[in-house]
């Protein structure tokens, strides 16, 4: 046989592979990929589940799925198709080979190694036909997102005096009384006041009796954290490690006040990434929905400045609250900030300051 005739079939069933790759490659491709779980700590890992099936006849030698990742998550099993662009990014690929009407499920560990809210950008598939030549590149649109939200700490890693703290919050909260329970009554003792005399049992008894009430389980905690690194800093944050180390107390301290059943708050002169224009400020409350809510914006806050500290504090004392006991997280306290300590002090409230060093 003529050899410029095998030739001439070499060449048209390499065009017509092509074509057919080219034509039906992508074709009925379905690509999707989630967390393990949408809410992680940092430090923690999760594994990114990709699912990829072809259901069509076509086999497919090779396809890569591309997408670029935040540097925030380290990938365990990184190797030559993981490269880091920059700082802020890395670029990972994952290589297919699939057989007709097939579902694949691969699992990539991942490590959480900062805290934030991280939206994965939409992946780049591509597929080959035998001889390696590439096709053309679909785009998938998938809803991927995961949030990290700061490191809790264990008790050997919290600064000493936040246990003295947590002591004298549970101490006060038992010896706080709520008026609107009663458990009994008891004696009356020096002191007590005459609005809390029960009648009743002094005419039955002839003896002056009190009401008894329970310890409150409305304790209010507001966790006040200052971005400000100097009384002359504004805007940008100059030490960002600090103020991750501030997150991470006030992480801690909320997870635990919750749950010992407190109620607790936040707010910043910090601002948080999905809005700028405004300072987060959540009111004391409990529960571990409202957990997840303090734990997402500590996550979403960026290293930026939206006011100075003691403007936020003006705001707070004009702000009604119950008594409340206050925590204060700042790398300084200039004349102004204890200013407005002892302006809340007098209001009422018990004030408490930590230094961040």
């Amino acid at each position: 046989m003529d050899i410029r005739f095998l030739f001439l079939i070499a060449i048209v069933l390499y065009l017509a592979q092509n074509f057919t790759f080219r034509r039906f490659g992508l074709s009925k491709i379905q690509y999707t990929r989630r967390f393990s779980d949408p809410y992680v700590y940092a430090g923690q890992d999760v594994e990114l589940i990709e699912f990829l099936e072809n259901d069509k006849w076509l086999p497919l030698p090779w396809l890569t799925i591309e997408s670029l990742f935040p540097s925030g998550l380290h990938f365990a099993n990184a190797s030559a198709l993981h490269s880091v662009i920059g700082e802020d990014l890395q670029h990972h690929q994952s290589l297919f080979t699939l057989a007709p009407y097939t579902r694949v499920t691969r699992r990539h560990k991942i490590t959480c190694i900062q805290r934030g809210v991280y939206g994965l950008q939409e992946p780049t598939l591509t597929c080959g036909d035998l001889f390696g030549a590439t096709s053309p590149f679909l785009k998938v649109q998938v809803d991927s997102k995961l949030i990290v939200y700061p490191a809790i700490l264990s008790n050997a890693d919290m600064p000493i005096e936040f246990h003295s703290w947590q002591g004298e919050i549970t101490v006060r909260r038992y010896s706080i009384q709520d008026p609107f329970t009663f458990s009994g009554i008891r004696d009356y003792t020096d002191g007590d006041p005459q609005n809390q005399i029960h009648w009743a049992a002094f005419a039955r008894t002839g003896k002056l009796q009190v009401y008894r009430h329970e310890t409150t389980a409305d304790y209010r905690i507001m966790i006040l954290i200052n971005f400000e690194i100097t009384e002359e800093m504004w805007d940008m944050v100059t030490d960002n490690d600090l103020l991750e180390r501030g997150l991470s107390y006030a992480a801690t301290l909320t997870k635990n006040a919750i749950a010992n059943g407190l109620l607790v708050g936040f707010a910043s002169n910090g601002m948080v990434k999905s809005d700028v224009t405004n300072m987060p400020y959540l009111t004391p409350c409990g529960g571990q929905e409202y957990l997840h809510i303090i734990l997402t914006t500590l996550a979403t806050m960026i290293m930026r400045c939206g006011c100075s500290f003691r403007t936020l504090m003006e705001q707070e004392l004009r702000t009604y609250h119950s008594p409340t006991d206050y925590l204060i997280l700042s790398a300084h306290f200039s004349e102004d900030i204890l200013v407005q300590k002892n302006n809340l002090e007098a209001a009422g409230h018990s004030v408490t300051c930590f230094h961040l060093q």
